[in-house]
């Protein structure tokens, strides 16, 4: 909360947003048309504004990145769901409606798994932490002779993406393949990405990257199968600097612009 003598100005990091300050959807929550604008401000009893969780995240990467000169990325959250930002010569950019960056939703990019926001196709349950998650767990259980099979036994419970690191980081097969095939919709919807707004990078963060190098270069190397040659040299793939303080930076970020548009 900032006090500039005039008002006091509450930025809140929330999944999805409308520029009201509704959340339109918010699927995993089973949210739809909720105003979380007014019900902020009917507890902090303070003017609110409301930005997304990745678009304050993707301020935030740009914000410490100001001194490499870096005036456009795209940042994925790969967390519960896969959530996006993005900035575009220096500026947020939110679209018409403030629905721009849901990296996680539209478009055929698998076939594999529906998604909760009612589409069959989108990338957010493989190539999320959620996702990846249950391949691994799904293999686990069809693949008996599998490592990834004896870890859960050994556990005795369902595995997560922090289990399986040992195992990624030796280079056990079949984990390395199935976490490979829960990238591919991801990779592809990079591409796509890089194509149609040309960004200096492009920024991996949430739970997902906790798997560390490894993972950043397995997508590189999907993407970049996948891309012409003539693009190559033009974007790097970047892990958060930030991590899990990026969103709260970036409300910061968000605060301090919005503070001064009054002044």
């Amino acid at each position: 909360m900032i006090d500039n003598n005039r008002t006091n100005w509450f930025c809140y990091s929330w999944f999805f947003r409308w520029k009201k300050g509704i959340v339109v959807l918010a699927g995993n929550l089973n949210w739809h048309y909720f105003n979380i604008k007014d019900e902020a401000e009917k507890i902090f009893q303070k003017p609110v504004h409301i930005i997304n969780d990745a678009n304050a995240a993707a301020l935030a990467e740009y914000w410490d990145r100001i001194y490499d000169k870096k005036e456009s990325l795209l940042l994925y959250t790969l967390g519960t769901g896969i959530g996006g930002g993005i900035v575009l010569d220096g500026k947020l950019w939110t679209g018409a409606n403030g629905y721009a960056g849901e990296f996680g939703h539209g478009g055929y990019f698998q076939d594999r798994f529906p998604c909760t926001c009612g589409l069959p196709h989108c990338i957010e349950p493989v190539s999320s932490a959620t996702g990846l998650t249950r391949l691994i767990n799904q293999v686990a259980d069809e693949k008996s002779e599998s490592l990834l099979a004896t870890l859960k036994n050994e556990l005795q419970r369902d595995l997560r993406l922090v289990d399986i690191k040992p195992l990624f980081d030796k280079n056990d097969e079949i984990t390395i393949v199935t976490i490979t095939e829960g990238l591919i919709p991801l990779a592809y919807h990079i591409v796509t990405m890089l194509y149609i707004l040309n960004p200096e990078v492009i920024i991996l963060a949430g739970g997902v990257t906790n798997l560390g190098v490894k993972l950043k270069q397995i997508l590189e190397n999907l993407v970049k199968a996948r891309i012409g040659d003539f693009m190559l040299k033009t974007f790097k793939i970047e892990i958060s600097n930030l991590q899990d303080k990026a969103g709260m930076y970036g409300t910061g970020y968000y605060a301090l612009s919005k503070m001064n548009e009054v002044k």
